[in-house]
């Protein structure tokens, strides 16, 4: 029947369109100036609707060989898709530390008021075009900066005010830690609405020391590999709007404390990931029971054990510590045994119904995680 075909054919069209708006929304290797080349080369449909979805041309990851800045065949197909792509709000992933990425860098800051996220791993000499007149970033909304090589001067310059920012991530090395406060004087003073995470993959230079800092962030993760420098970065700042804070790998609870007393903030949001501490679980309680934690709602710890600690688990069933808690997460890389699991229940009973969510890893058998549901609870597995 003619209807039946039509309907058919409807069919057929939203399929492809979804399919294309799933891939526009992907971290798909698709993105590439080439693979979407051959995307519009499956059939006239398909070519059709890509040309008319400036979403999947939105996103440029650009891992791309020293060939490929010298060759104006790429760089033609990268202006092609920023043309394709308008007027959609831009991702940028580039990565590329040689100096010749300054072509590709250059052709994408024609479209720079368009950006939404970006990441750079780029040569230091290509900062200076990000500060060229004309440049302005009026939606970009999160940066990440990825450094293996000493901070140029043009740094500083582009880390200007960005009227959208809400997510800035920095990744270095130990040797740029004293430059830390210089760098982020724009993010120390001037966005108290941005998140703020500091990634150091580095061991600390013994001699390192940083400036004190008083900073308006209200949302700060650190993610350092080395508890010098952890340290040397908690003695540092100051921090009376903090939030929500964030922290992973080995250091000392009490700097941490000696942190939040400092900066007489009040907690909303707080997650520890803490490495070879064998009091952990005394230590956390100590934290959890100071004044700046009494306003905690969301709360992420992890376990060293399959097991958890017996302390822990009977301060968590009660509302005597963080009395205000709606969600709490559980990282446990080893999984939970029985008794983990019958504390998770009971600190369910002792909770309810302020506590709603309860985010766990995928080592949770279902029988559990069953029970849990059944008792009004939220249950998330997550991987870190």
């Amino acid at each position: 029947m003619p209807g039946e075909a039509n309907r058919s054919q409807v069919t057929t069209a939203e399929v492809t369109v979804e399919m294309v708006q799933y891939l526009s929304t992907s971290r798909s290797p698709v993105h590439s100036p080439k693979a979407l080349s051959h995307l519009i080369g499956v059939c006239g449909r398909w070519r059709a609707i890509a040309l008319t979805s400036p979403l999947l041309w939105r996103h440029f990851s650009l891992a791309i060989s020293v060939e490929t800045y010298h060759g104006s065949k790429e760089l033609q197909r990268i202006s092609l898709q920023l043309q394709r792509s308008a007027p959609a709000a831009l991702s940028i992933d580039l990565a590329n530390d040689r100096p010749s990425s300054i072509r590709v860098t250059e052709l994408l800051l024609t479209e720079s008021r368009r950006w939404q996220n970006a990441s750079f791993d780029i040569h230091p000499s290509c900062y200076k075009h990000l500060t060229a007149p004309g440049v302005e970033f009026p939606i970009l909304e999160k940066l990440t900066l990825v450094f293996n090589n000493p901070l140029p001067v043009y740094t500083t310059l582009f880390l200007g005010p960005f009227p959208a920012l809400t997510d800035f991530t920095l990744r270095l090395g130990y040797f740029e830690l004293v430059r830390i406060p210089s760098t982020l004087d724009f993010i120390w003073a001037q966005l108290p609405g941005t998140r703020v995470c500091l990634q150091i993959s580095w061991k600390a230079d013994s001699d390192a020391q940083l400036t004190s800092v008083h900073t308006v962030v209200s949302d700060l993760s650190l993610r350092c590999h080395d508890q010098g420098i952890t340290h040397t970065l908690l003695d540092a700042l100051t921090a009376p709007c903090l939030k929500r804070f964030s922290i992973a790998g080995p250091f000392a609870i009490s700097s941490l404390i000696a942190f939040f007393d400092r900066s007489s903030c009040v907690l909303t949001h707080l997650n520890i990931y803490h490495r070879n501490n064998p009091n952990y679980d005394t230590d956390l309680l100590t934290l959890l029971g100071t004044p700046y934690a009494c306003d905690i709602v969301d709360l992420g710890v992890n376990l060293w054990s399959n097991l958890m600690p017996q302390k822990l688990a009977d301060a968590l069933a009660t509302r005597d510590i963080v009395p205000h808690l709606c969600r709490l997460a559980f990282l446990s890389s080893r999984g939970f045994k029985r008794a983990t699991e019958d504390s998770l229940l009971r600190i369910c009973a002792g909770r309810r119904p302020v506590l709603q969510s309860l985010w766990l890893s995928p080592s949770l058998s279902q029988n559990a995680e069953q029970a849990l549901k059944s008792a009004g609870l939220e249950v998330v597995i997550f991987v870190d």
